[in-house]
C-alpha cells in the first residue's frame, strides 16, 4: 500500500531516504504537479491539490501529507407513478486523515461519481489504498426492482426511507459501522402513507431526519467541515425527503445536500464535488435529484 499511518518506531526496517527533515523529523512529501493553491498558517506554508475528477498525482519525494476523500453522493428516490414522498440520498463516505506517508511515484486519483437519478448510489473515491465509499440511494418504488419497493440503501451515509401508499420503508444504515457517515431517516408507519413525506438522507456530520408525518419530508443530515484548503468548507450533506403536498419537503443538509421535491416536481440535486445526496421526489411524475460527485484533496507542507 502506498499511503499509511507512520510511526517512527517502525522506521528501522524501511527505506526513508529523502523523507527526513533536519533533526530526524518526517518531512512533507514533494509533489511535482502544479498545486491548486497554497496558504500559510502558524508560520508554515502548505500546498494543496484539489481533484474534481479522476486524474493522477506525482510524488517526487516520499513523505507526509494530509488527505481528504469524499465518495459520490446517492441519488434521491422516486415513487415511480405513485404518491408519497421518497427518501433523500445519502452523502458519500467522508475520510480525512493527517500524517499519512506517500511513497514516491505517479499514483491514480479516482473521484467518485454521484448516483444517477432514481438509479444508483454514488461510487467511491480512492487514493493509494484509501477509499471513501459512495452514498446510498434514497428509498422509493421502482417497477424495475423485483418487489417494487426498496428501503433507503446503505452507503458511506445511507439513503432515507420512503412513504408510499400503505408500505413504510426505513432509512438505510451507514457502512463500516458509521466510520464515514451516518444513517438515513425513516418514513412513518400509519395506515395511509400516500400524503406523507420521505426520510432525509444521512450526512457526514449527522443522521438524516425522520419524516414527521403529513406534509413534511425529513431534512438531510448536515455535512462536515474541513480546513484542508486553509478555510473552513462544509461538504457531504444528505438529501432531503420528498413531500406529497406543497407544504414542507425536507431541506438538504449543510454542505450541498439537495432539497426534497413537492408533488410532481423535480427535487434538487446534490452539489457537484461535495459528495452530497440528492433530494427525494413525490407524486406520479416527480423526479429525484442526482447525487453530487465526490472530491479528493491532498495537502503537504513546503
Amino acid at each position: 500500500m502506498g499511503i499509511k499511518n507512520i510511526d517512527k518506531s517502525d522506521l528501522g526496517t524501511r527505506s526513508i531516504t529523502g523523507a527526513l527533515a533536519a533533526g530526524g523529523a518526517l518531512a512533507g512529501a514533494a509533489i511535482s504537479d502544479t498545486p491548486t493553491g497554497n496558504y500559510t498558517s502558524g508560520g508554515v506554508t502548505y500546498d494543496y491539490w484539489e481533484f474534481n475528477s479522476s486524474s493522477s498525482i506525482t510524488v517526487t519525494t516520499a513523505g507526509l501529507a494530509t488527505v481528504l476523500l469524499i465518495g459520490g453522493g446517492g441519488a434521491g428516490g422516486e415513487n415511480d407513478g405513485f404518491y408519497g414522498g421518497a427518501g433523500g440520498g445519502g452523502a458519500g463516505g467522508y475520510v480525512e486523515r493527517a500524517n499519512f506517508y506517500l511513497t514516491a511515484g505517479t499514483h491514480a486519483v479516482v473521484v467518485g461519481a454521484g448516483g444517477a437519478r432514481n438509479a444508483a448510489h454514488g461510487t467511491g473515491s480512492t487514493l493509494l489504498g484509501v477509499a471513501a465509499v459512495g452514498g446510498g440511494l434514497g428509498g422509493g418504488y421502482a417497477s424495475s426492482f423485483s418487489n417494487g419497493y426498496f428501503a433507503g440503501v446503505d452507503g458511506g451515509s445511507a439513503g432515507g426511507g420512503s412513504a408510499r401508499n400503505n408500505v413504510s420503508q426505513n432509512g438505510g444504515t451507514a457502512l463500516l459501522g458509521g466510520a464515514q457517515g451516518n444513517n438515513g431517516g425513516d418514513a412513518p408507519n400509519p395506515s395511509d402513507l400516500s400524503t406523507f413525506g420521505g426520510g432525509g438522507g444521512g450526512g457526514a456530520g449527522a443522521v438524516g431526519a425522520d419524516s414527521s408525518g403529513a406534509d413534511a419530508g425529513g431534512a438531510g443530515g448536515n455535512g462536515s467541515a474541513s480546513t484542508i484548503t486553509g478555510s473552513s468548507v462544509t461538504r457531504a450533506g444528505g438529501g432531503g425527503g420528498g413531500d406529497r403536498q406543497s407544504g414542507d419537503p425536507g431541506a438538504g443538509g449543510t454542505g450541498g445536500g439537495g432539497a426534497g421535491g413537492i408533488e410532481n416536481a423535480t427535487a434538487t440535486s446534490g452539489t457537484a464535488n461535495t459528495g452530497s445526496g440528492g433530494g427525494g421526489s413525490s407524486g406520479t411524475s416527480g423526479a429525484g435529484g442526482a447525487g453530487g460527485s465526490g472530491i479528493v484533496i491532498v495537502k503537504v507542507s513546503t
